[in-house]
């Protein structure tokens, strides 16, 4: 088969590989389309990778092209998204159904080859049956969705009040829909990026802020009195969205942290004090997973999929490109240009 191989720090080759081995327990995808993920793009151009050559790739969807004598859940012609996460099943997190804070896990893309190439073989448990009917460009949206899902999980989210979501990227768009999908009584997206914030706006919002249009948002009355929030997704990892975060925050609020900062993060002692002051939950969410594995948060989005209650627009992708052109893409991230959506590999293009 054809994959997309990175053999070191930002050297990237369409070449043959040995197609991946079955066994009874597995099945073989033929990959349609995947996702590029910001996480990828470290491990392509910042010697990020667990290791060289690598496949990397983690959102994907595609057809089931064959399958061990043991699969039961799929069969043979069967569209189905990506489960990135194999988590041992053995530790004691997996076992009180933590699969995401297992001690042993592996991850497609990262930790185990991914879905940059024609196939992939997986065990069962890592495919998700999806309609027909969903585009496979909407099929590596399932990954980002329950992201979000679980976030909204974690932080005991109730109907009727009102959201924050800070940053405006994928995550943060469907955090957007799921909040207002399950009842919020009003949902604000703060970002930076402004074509980002107009996706937010089809797809729900009651209003977009963009932090550009202000010099410092922490002396901004105007934008501090955009409200005092019930629930805050922090979506994007930066540290002046993390810190505005408690002073937005109504007391006994909840801030739920979901973006990864890149760098370390100072507080001024009188913006950690908010926490105490207004009795301030604030919980962590990491990937997506629930038990019995891979979790509701795939079985909902693949429900609200179906169900049009979450959208899928073509603004939400920015550009596709051939699996052989794959280090166009990339480039992408490297060249200063203004991405504004999710960019796609995609085969048979």
């Amino acid at each position: 088969m054809k994959a997309v191989v990175v053999h070191k720090n930002g050297v990237i080759k369409y070449e043959e590989l040995d197609l991946p081995l079955m066994t009874k327990n597995t099945v073989k995808v033929k990959i349609k389309a995947c996702g590029v993920c910001r996480s990828d793009i470290p491990r392509i151009l910042n010697n990020s990778a667990h290791f060289y050559p690598i496949v990397l790739g983690h959102e994907f969807s595609g057809i089931i092209v064959d399958k061990g004598e043991e699969v039961k859940n799929v069969d043979i012609g069967d569209h189905v998204a990506g489960i990135p996460l194999m988590p041992c099943y053995e530790c004691e997190n997996c076992k009180n159904g933590d699969f995401a804070l297992c001690k042993n896990y592996k991850f497609i893309g990262s930790s185990v080859q991914g879905a940059f190439a024609d196939y992939i073989v997986l065990p069962q448990n890592n495919v998700f049956k999806i309609d027909v009917n969903i585009p496979f460009e909407q099929g590596t949206l399932f990954e980002p969705s329950t992201v979000a899902l679980h976030a909204i999980f974690k932080s005991n989210f109730s109907k009727g009040k009102r959201v924050a979501i800070l940053g405006g990227g994928t995550i943060g768009l469907f955090v957007l829909q799921w909040a207002k999908a399950l009842g919020a009584s009003e949902a604000v997206v703060v970002g930076r990026d402004k074509s980002h914030l107009q996706i937010a706006s089809k797809l729900g919002a009651d209003k977009v802020i963009s932090t550009l249009d202000y010099n410092n948002i922490f002396d901004d009355e105007t934008l501090i009195e955009v409200g005092k929030y019930d629930f805050i997704y922090e979506a994007s990892g930066a540290e002046e969205m993390i810190r505005w975060s408690f002073l937005i925050a109504n007391a006994k609020a909840t801030i739920c942290m979901i973006g990864t900062p890149t760098n370390g993060i100072m507080f001024p002692g009188k913006q950690w004090e908010i926490i105490n002051r207004k009795e301030l939950n604030v919980v962590g969410s990491w990937m997506s997973y629930s038990s019995p594995f891979p979790g509701m948060e795939w079985k909902m989005t693949n429900e609200f999929f179906m169900n049009k209650k979450l959208k899928y627009i073509p603004e939400m992708f920015y550009k596709a490109f051939s699996m052989k052109d794959a280090d166009k893409a990339f480039n992408l991230f490297n060249s200063g240009e203004k991405i504004k959506g999710r960019v796609l590999l995609k085969n048979d293009m």
